[in-house]
């Protein structure tokens, strides 16, 4: 039996979801964005992406580490991510540095944004959990559960459909 892979996911894929969606008005839309950017860029797998919590991210500002700040600095230049599960080292957690550019622009202001929700989610990707204020349905950050690969996996394939034109 020959083990069967996932798809390759092709770059100029990652780029227009990116200028797409990282900087909708939708919040799981950014936050999708950022994830498959992460992803790329840090080539991590996505349970150990989506277990970073959000105060699991370190700013480095010159040769300083700035630990969980009131107000993401501006002259960063990266950033290191906590990544409390890997697969390979199942024991203990790692960290993963990014250097400062678009990524961590968008990290920036993800990180921002949930900083200024009344109840902070404990995961940098939270799960969304649906809520029907005044008879519109939305899309609320849910403040104890990160995202699931499998719903993570779901709103991928919607921006490959959305963005791209491409079904999988």
């Amino acid at each position: 039996h020959k083990p069967v892979g996932a798809a390759p996911f092709p770059v100029v894929a990652v780029i227009a979801i990116v200028q797409h969606w990282g900087q909708s008005r939708t919040w799981w839309r950014r936050m999708t964005a950022l994830a498959i950017f992460l992803a790329f860029v840090t080539l991590l797998r996505g349970k150990g992406l989506l277990s970073i919590p959000r105060r699991g991210v370190t700013w480095l500002v010159g040769h300083t580490e700035i630990s969980n700040p009131p107000v993401v600095p501006r002259a960063h230049s990266g950033a290191i991510l906590l990544v409390p599960t890997r697969k390979t080292k199942q024991d203990r957690h790692s960290f993963v540095t990014v250097k400062a550019g678009r990524v961590t622009a968008l990290l920036a202001a993800h990180v921002t944004w949930l900083r200024g929700r009344p109840r902070r989610p404990r995961f940098l990707f939270p799960a969304h959990k649906r809520n029907r204020a005044k008879g519109l349905a939305s899309w609320d950050p849910n403040s104890h559960r990160p995202i699931t690969t499998a719903s993570l996996l779901a709103l991928i394939r919607r921006a490959l459909r959305e963005v791209c034109g491409l079904s999988q």
